[in-house]
């Protein structure tokens, strides 16, 4: 069996086969490459974080756990449906994400601000007309809003003055009797522990943010933190574990990890389609890069580049 790394065309042999094989193991190996280069400079750049971080703290009375303490661990879920671009739901299956360890004595705020997912990188805006403009506002920056429910008690972000209650709508819609579901209490996110919360083990509970991207959370476990567990509370929330990511490729050279997803375009045979930005530009733009038919291009964010 020849190997990919090795792939030699014998003098004499001008097989259009071999040829292109060669382009593609080629291509293939310059795409590991580089996925390999991103993901050990994102290690080393999560070490050396890591690493700033923990130099900076010092054990004082005001960093470290005041025993008796509790240690939850929450498990966060994919989210579960999605908007199609005709706007309509598609539901998704459920997935674990991401698993972190929380205090009892944390604010629900702590652990919102650990939670990592694509929709708060998104960008917002249409780039079709000009794909080279800065991608710096961030759906995160604009869309700050969100808030957990548990046993019927939203738990609402209003720590910016901007925020919305996301809840008034789902307590209107509620507020009809025959719906049988209701009344919901609501407190603010900021001001609530883990240790007040009423909450039950395996049980489904709901994080929303950016209008309606709606996560499941589960409450794996709770125990009283011991002496093996790090005792810094600047440590926590902390990364557990997270379900096996993989990367989305190119609809067209199934090599390339996916960086743009166009909606609308009448030159493609599905809706949407994703690209990488070789495949993208050399398909929809010109030389001198006009664009080519109508279309909506969004920059888009694959999974595993979120840690």
């Amino acid at each position: 069996m020849l190997s990919k790394k090795h792939l030699v065309i014998p003098p004499g042999v001008d097989l259009l086969t071999l040829r292109l094989q060669k382009q593609k193991l080629e291509m293939k190996m310059a795409t590991d490459n580089l996925y390999y280069k991103n993901m050990i400079g994102d290690i080393n750049y999560l070490s050396k974080k890591s690493s700033q971080k923990s130099s900076q703290l010092t054990q004082t009375s005001s960093d470290t756990v005041k025993a008796p303490d509790i240690l939850i661990t929450v498990q966060m879920f994919r989210p579960v449906s999605q908007i199609h671009s005709s706007g309509q739901r598609r539901m998704s299956p459920f997935v674990l994400d991401q698993q972190v360890k929380v205090l009892g004595c944390q604010k629900l705020t702590e652990l919102r601000d650990s939670i990592n997912c694509v929709s708060d990188l998104t960008v917002i805006g249409d780039f079709s007309e000009n794909p080279d403009f800065p991608q710096s506002t961030r759906a995160k920056d604009i869309y700050k809003s969100g808030f957990f429910f548990f046993n019927n008690t939203f738990y609402i972000d209003m720590r910016n003055e901007n925020n919305r209650d996301y809840s008034d709508v789902i307590e209107k819609w509620a507020q009809d009797p025959s719906r049988g579901i209701g009344p919901f209490q609501k407190k603010v996110m900021e001001d609530t522990n883990f240790i007040d919360l009423d909450i039950q083990l395996g049980y489904p509970y709901v994080y929303l943010h950016q209008g309606y991207c709606e996560h499941l959370i589960v409450f794996k476990d709770i125990r009283l933190i011991h002496p093996d567990d790090s005792h810094l509370i600047n440590h926590y929330p902390m990364y557990e574990e997270t379900h096996s990511k993989k990367s989305l490729h190119c609809m067209i050279c199934e090599n390339r990890i996916v960086r743009w997803i166009t909606y609308n375009n009448t030159r493609l045979p599905y809706d949407p389609f994703f690209f990488c930005n070789a495949c993208f530009r050399s398909f929809n733009y010109t030389v001198d890069g006009q664009k080519i038919g109508e279309f909506q291009a969004y920059p888009y964010y694959d999974r595993t580049a979120v840690v």
